[in-house]
């Protein structure tokens, strides 16, 4: 089976004024949706509503009944995907898209780069030369975000500068990293930074770095025709077995099928 099937596109779109109200039980297929301004009224089953404000991002799944919406008129800016297919179960049963009842949304730290990745799934929809692979790869890094986002109520400083260093290594993974002189910057023992940045993005530093780079290169592997050594390079990976044995481990298959699949030559 391609790496990239096994996912169906229900809908999707941008409606940057929309007063709609939602009251339904989603019967076969997953919704994630993202207020970037405004707010909304929000409940799942017999839950009292929550006013949910942007930015926010919250996913409905088949099972119980989802509401939310305007109830005044009053409009927010909403971006929504809507999928199912094999390739969603194996999403929600390794946790990138959790089916909690009790918790299905949640406040994002980077608006601005998850309203990018969301308008790239989007700009995607009608991409027939490079669909589905492009959207699903897309899809997979916006609910990657998703679930690393920490939950910014009361957070410390310390914790704070730590999730902006893990959004400086997404932006140039490439970067040789030294975490010793990072928590010295920040003011915390190597044991104790290694504590909180694990706690916030589910990682160790260094295989955060890692799977910042891969991301990187399947990026790039999308876009960019040159050699798959020039890319490693690129990176921060210039072994290219080292790094081609990493991406099959990450991705479940080599960097050139990755590509080909991708609708590169």
């Amino acid at each position: 089976m391609p790496y990239f099937s096994g996912i169906e596109w229900v809908s999707g779109a941008h409606l940057p004024r929309c007063t709609a109200w939602v009251d339904k039980v989603f019967p076969d297929y997953y919704c994630l949706n993202f207020a970037n301004r405004g707010a909304l009224k929000w409940r799942i089953g017999r839950r009292r509503f929550l006013t949910l404000r942007a930015p926010v991002a919250w996913w409905t799944f088949p099972g119980p009944r989802f509401q939310y919406g305007s109830q005044d008129g009053i409009p927010w800016d909403h971006y929504f995907v809507c999928f199912r297919g094999p390739r969603v179960e194996t999403y929600t049963g390794r946790g990138l898209l959790p089916l909690d009842t009790k918790h299905p949304w949640a406040r994002i730290a980077d608006p601005v780069g998850f309203c990018r990745e969301f308008e790239n799934v989007l700009g995607l929809w009608e991409d027939i030369a490079h669909l589905p692979q492009r959207r699903v790869h897309v899809l997979e890094g916006l609910l990657l975000q998703l679930v690393e986002q920490p939950d910014v109520e009361g957070e410390s400083p310390r914790d704070k500068s730590v999730r902006r260093l893990a959004d400086e290594i997404r932006r140039l993974p490439s970067r040789p990293w030294d975490f010793t002189d990072e928590a010295r910057e920040i003011g915390v023992s190597a044991p104790h930074f290694h504590r909180i940045f694990r706690g916030i993005t589910r990682l160790p530093p260094r295989r955060f770095v890692i799977r910042a780079r891969l991301e990187a290169a399947a990026r790039l592997l999308h876009s960019d025709s040159r050699p798959l050594k020039d890319i490693a390079e690129e990176v921060g990976c210039p072994d290219i077995y080292y790094f081609s044995r990493l991406f099959r481990r990450h991705f479940g298959i080599p960097p050139g099928r990755y590509r080909r699949e991708a609708g590169q030559p």
